[in-house]
């Protein structure tokens, strides 16, 4: 997920930004304006009005997976990272792209904007399975290019399988 908070602006200023459907924001009693941005598919949108000075981010990266281990037992995945951030002096009408990382799945890594987490594996008998990594989470100005990103939360690492086999 991600969070996007204007500071120094009236209320009705922020809505006038033009935010994609991933988005929901509200207003504090003191005229914050927070944005928050939930796992998509795809990147979100969300237009820097004018009157904005600063921009609060909060990005949180993706979950890995759990591993699954039989008869052993297997580790859980690990949180993804968060990265908090003040942004200024970004203009009047910057398009932001919101990539929020998607949790790890089985042994499939979470999607992001990028090549995603990474995969689990599984062993030779197919009774363990490592979990995927999560996606991480990305404010980028658009369009969505690397030398454009503005702040990255990585993904968790995916849950290790115990291979516990016997040789006779």
């Amino acid at each position: 997920a991600a969070l996007l908070s204007g500071a120094a602006l009236p209320a009705a200023g922020l809505w006038a930004g033009t935010a994609s459907a991933g988005s929901v924001c509200t207003v504090s009693a003191g005229g914050m304006v927070s944005c928050t941005f939930a796992y998509s598919s795809s990147a979100s949108t969300w237009t820097v009005p004018s009157g904005v000075t600063t921009l609060s981010v909060v990005a949180d990266g993706g979950s890995g997976a759990a591993g699954f281990g039989s008869p052993s037992a297997a580790g859980a995945g690990g949180a993804g990272g968060e990265y908090k951030a003040t942004l200024s002096n970004i203009p009047d009408g910057t398009v932001l792209s919101i990539f929020t990382g998607a949790q790890g799945s089985a042994t499939d890594g979470g999607t992001d904007a990028g090549s995603g987490g990474g995969n689990g594996t599984t062993e030779e008998t197919g009774n363990n399975l490592s979990g995927g990594g999560g996606g991480a989470t990305t404010v980028a100005i658009s369009p969505y290019s690397v030398s454009n990103l503005l702040v990255v939360a990585g993904g968790g690492g995916g849950g290790a399988a115990e291979n516990n086999t016997t040789t006779n």
